[in-house]
């Protein structure tokens, strides 16, 4: 009886080993694609700089995706704003409910979370 307990002993504690790897891997694939979908930066310099922008200063209205929560969605802007200077236009004076941010970003900022939200 000894080498019964001992062989599913044995068996318990490969299965509880092989349960505890596969729970470890799926939290690293939920974290990799979490982490990939939600806080990545673009490569870009001036992208990434756009994105960080974006986050202290937009996604309040905008939403942290651009798909808008009391302000428009931006995702597909260059729908609205098929030329860039337009829209760095609209960034930088205003319009309607958007405050200007003219004097409270550089122009380099503004220019860069405009090419950021082309990216939505």
């Amino acid at each position: 009886m000894r080498f019964i307990s001992a062989t599913r002993t044995s068996r318990t504690t490969q299965a509880t080993r092989a349960i505890g790897a596969l729970t470890s891997a799926a939290a690293v694939a939920v974290a990799v694609a979490v982490g990939s979908s939600c806080s990545s930066r673009p490569s870009d310099p001036t992208l990434a700089r756009g994105q960080e922008v974006f986050e202290q200063n937009c996604a309040a209205c905008h939403g942290d995706k651009g798909e808008g929560k009391n302000a428009p969605a931006l995702i597909g802007i260059t729908r609205t704003f098929p030329d860039v200077n337009a829209q760095i236009a609209v960034i930088t004076n205003g319009r309607s409910t958007m405050p200007a941010w003219q004097g409270r970003l550089s122009a380099a900022d503004i220019a860069a979370v405009a090419a950021y939200t082309r990216t939505l």
